[in-house]
């Protein structure tokens, strides 16, 4: 599978990010707030229970994020 393939992201005021998972995975969520920043900080850890798993990060209203999802191997 392509990195993207199976990935969505929404833009509204708390920004949702869903993506195609194997159920009982778990993924890493990281954020960054701006691009340049060489760490990402990791948001949270999810345990996927479907074949479709979505975070949605609330608090950030009109701030600009980045995102990453990793499986945990």
């Amino acid at each position: 599978m392509a990195p993207l393939d199976g990935f969505a992201s929404g833009i509204r005021q708390n920004p949702s990010i869903r993506w195609t998972s194997v159920i009982g995975a778990t993924h890493r969520i990281l954020r960054k707030d701006r691009l340049p920043d060489s760490k990402w900080i990791q948001i949270k850890r999810a345990r996927a229970g479907a074949a479709t798993t979505e975070y949605i990060d609330t608090g950030v209203e009109g701030q600009p994020r980045f995102y990453r999802v990793e499986a945990v191997r």
